[in-house]
């Protein structure tokens, strides 16, 4: 089950050339935007998005600072100019074990669930489960990326606007909490022959969306703040 926590925390964005997901992490009484560097890739210092809010349909211009990034690791950290989020959140934390199910979630090509109870509309991101497939990036696509790479199975990697948006799990000792534990980067797509009625290879080529996706660990985003923790005061 998805809960309001986490709904709440997710938000669609808008950096111009780029649409995709964030979400939001409090770290020592502040609060954090994180997304995908290749969301947000030509944002400045400081600079202005658009976002979407759960309780509403419209863009809202937002500005924000921006923390840090990781080009490797393709993950940046925004410093939002106020509080976006209630100040209960789920925890970045990455004790997840390979073969342990998942939820991915965002706004793939900026779908969303319109949800109306009492007239109250809510927009809400899109979960998606998955398997953690690997824990350390076995280098067999990627071998640029680092050790803080993991992929996850079952997902539809050629969603465009998934990209930001959270990787979240339950930690099944203790209180059986909700963490986060990553940040969606990409997907896996392997090239694919497109055939002729004879049969024949045309040389032509496809996209075919392997259902793995990419993932960064959320640690990558922490170190990012430690080294400039200029996030918004939940004071």
């Amino acid at each position: 089950m998805i809960t309001a926590e986490i709904v709440h925390n997710v938000y669609s964005i808008d950096s111009g050339p780029s649409t995709g997901t964030a979400f939001t992490i409090n770290i020592n009484n502040k609060q954090y935007l994180i997304t995908a560097k290749h969301v947000v890739s030509d944002i400045s210092k400081n600079d202005e998005i658009k976002i979407r809010f759960s309780g509403s349909f419209k863009w809202e211009k937002l500005d924000i600072n921006l923390v840090g990034d990781s080009l490797e690791y393709d993950i940046s950290v925004l410093s939002p100019d106020r509080i976006l989020s209630p100040k209960t959140q789920i925890k970045p934390n990455m004790q997840i074990a390979y073969g342990d199910n998942a939820y991915v979630i965002g706004f793939p090509f900026q779908v969303s669930e319109n949800f109306l109870s009492n007239d109250v509309k809510l927009l809400l991101p899109l979960p998606q489960k998955v398997t953690i497939a690997s824990i350390v990036n076995p280098d067999e696509f990627d071998p640029t990326k680092g050790k803080d790479v993991f992929y996850l199975s079952g997902g539809n990697g050629g969603n465009s606007g998934l990209s930001g948006g959270p990787v979240i799990y339950r930690n099944y000792g203790g209180l059986s909490k909700y963490f986060v534990g990553g940040i969606v980067t990409s997907g896996i797509s392997i090239p694919k022959p497109l055939y002729g009625k004879d049969g024949k290879d045309t040389g032509l080529r496809y996209k075919y969306d392997t259902g793995i996706l990419v993932a960064s660990n959320i640690s990558i985003a922490t170190s990012i703040i430690s080294k400039n923790p200029i996030g918004c005061p939940l004071n």
